[in-house]
């Protein structure tokens, strides 16, 4: 059983898998390493699969360590554990913990009250939060060991904030980043040989800035919720190119931190992507030298630059651009994610 089914189990008792998903074993001290996520629970939480409550990035990070798992040393023990505030209490929940390293998922972390906090941190080697896409806002970062973020615009953020609020350097929690993966559903993704520019925009309508010059000219692929992500990754093999401007500047330090998402799904692709500057670890994927990384998102400079991409398809500069997306794939790779877990937890455990 993988461990996507495995987590199913902890809703639907009767697919009961192992508490623990053990990477490697060997004779080397094992630091056990608990991924603790929120669990979306609904009135009938029984109407509905796991993997419709679970999605979105919680889901990525789940499936993360799938990737992760062939390229973990062997002294790392993974695992991922629910938390269920409805079905039990901070203190039932506590007592059921090993010694570990806890990361916890920013809807966990962000919930935990500071006396909750300091209770985890007294039976764990370390405590830090997996911000995600969270909004840094809603945390005292003063409270954990670490804190991960899925983007290195979020690690730049939380650098800053940590110096501000946390005057002793000698007492800061570090930092670190940990991309994030694409949906694993996307592996073996073969794309088909087009001759034409095919379009789509996956994701949230709201989160998009489409100019109606060009917007019948893509096709929207909204995701609400898990089963039409499952709907979407069998219709992405028919597009050649994503489109991923989002609107505003993302200027405010205090903010959510959007990983890659979108860019890391159009390699996985094998598909080129259009998208602005400001976007949240778009020119650090990218380089600024991408021939569909624009300045901005107003509407001149985005229908220039979908315009040229019709333009370039199957040329010089569109093959260009397909090569520097598959440096990005690589960037999210089993054995990369892994390098960068096991310098987080390396440094949580001195």
């Amino acid at each position: 059983m993988g461990l996507l089914e495995a987590a199913s189990a902890h809703i639907f008792p009767h697919h009961a898998p192992p508490s623990n998903v053990i990477v490697t074993q060997t004779n080397r001290a094992k630091i056990k390493v608990r991924f603790v996520y929120r669990w979306r629970l609904g009135p009938n939480p029984i109407r509905h699969r796991w993997d419709e409550r679970l999605w979105g990035g919680d889901l990525l990070r789940l499936q993360m360590s799938e990737l992760m798992k062939p390229h973990l040393p062997e002294h790392i023990e993974l695992s991922f554990c629910p938390f269920y505030p409805r079905f039990w209490g901070f203190e039932r929940w506590l007592r059921k913990q090993p010694r570990a390293i806890y990361v916890l998922l920013y809807k966990v972390g962000y919930e935990f009250s500071p006396e909750q906090v300091q209770r985890l941190r007294e039976k764990a080697i370390a405590v830090g939060v997996d911000h995600k896409d969270g909004d840094l806002s809603k945390v005292d970062l003063s409270l954990f060991d670490f804190h991960i973020s899925a983007s290195d615009s979020g690690r730049k953020a939380l650098d800053q904030l940590i110096a501000e609020r946390v005057p002793d350097a000698a007492r800061r929690p570090f930092t670190d980043v940990l991309y994030q993966c694409p949906d694993t559903r996307l592996n073996g993704l073969t794309p088909r040989e087009l001759n034409r520019l095919s379009t789509v925009y996956l994701g949230l309508r709201s989160n998009s800035s489409i100019p109606p010059e060009i917007a019948g000219e893509m096709d929207v692929i909204e995701i609400l919720q898990g089963s039409d992500m499952a709907a979407a990754i069998e219709k992405l093999p028919k597009y050649n190119f994503h489109y991923a401007v989002r609107p505003g500047d993302g200027s405010a330090l205090l903010r959510r931190y959007k990983p890659f998402t979108k860019g890391v799904t159009a390699a996985a692709c094998g598909s080129n992507i259009l998208v602005n500057k400001d976007a949240d670890d778009a020119v650090d994927f990218l380089t600024v030298d991408y021939p569909y990384l624009i300045e901005n998102n107003r509407t001149p400079t985005i229908v220039e630059a979908f315009r040229r991409a019709g333009e370039d398809q199957g040329g010089p500069e569109w093959n260009r651009g397909l090569e520097i997306m598959r440096s990005v794939k690589e960037r999210v790779s089993g054995h990369a994610l892994a390098a960068q877990l096991t310098r987080i937890v390396e440094k949580a455990a001195n």
